[in-house]
């Protein structure tokens, strides 16, 4: 309850003082929309992890609890893979990272990418993809996961 409670006052914090930013549109976050069989699908999005640095040089930092706490796989949308698939991410990202899950947010082999390059799994099943989207800038950014379902047939 306690590590809750600081994320919340942390998210506040980033909040309250991003909206006084000079440099707002750096900071202002953008969005995640998954596109397939020409369709617009919003993934579920999740607050991940956030630093913020006050007027006095002061860092404050946090980090979202476990995945396995924070998403309801059962509550996700699912996308079905098509030959258009696209993560589309508009604004002024400060980095994204790709990831693959199994089903049950188990760790999918070589998943992780770090380099804007999506790896789509080449065997059918059920995954769930993560986009870790990072707004702001250094000392003053949030990064949020957004998820969904691929289901490859």
């Amino acid at each position: 309850m306690k590590n809750i409670l600081l994320l919340l006052v942390i998210l506040l914090l980033l909040t309250a003082c991003g909206s006084n930013n000079e440099e707002s549109d750096i900071n202002e976050e953008g969005t995640v929309t998954i596109i397939s069989n020409g369709e617009e699908i919003e993934p579920f999005k999740s607050w991940a992890h956030g630093e913020f640095t006050d007027e006095d040089g002061q860092t404050m930092a946090g980090d979202a609890p476990p995945l396995t706490e924070r998403v309801d796989i059962a509550s996700l949308n699912t996308v079905i893979y098509s030959s258009d698939f696209e993560v589309k991410v508009t604004g002024n990202p400060r980095g994204i990272i790709y990831r693959t899950f199994t089903d049950d947010l188990g760790v999918y082999s070589g998943s992780s990418s770090y380099s804007g390059d999506i790896t789509i799994p080449s065997e059918k099943g059920l995954y769930i993809l993560s986009t870790q989207v990072r707004w702001g800038v250094t000392g003053n950014y949030n990064a949020y996961d957004y998820f969904f379902k691929l289901l490859i047939e």
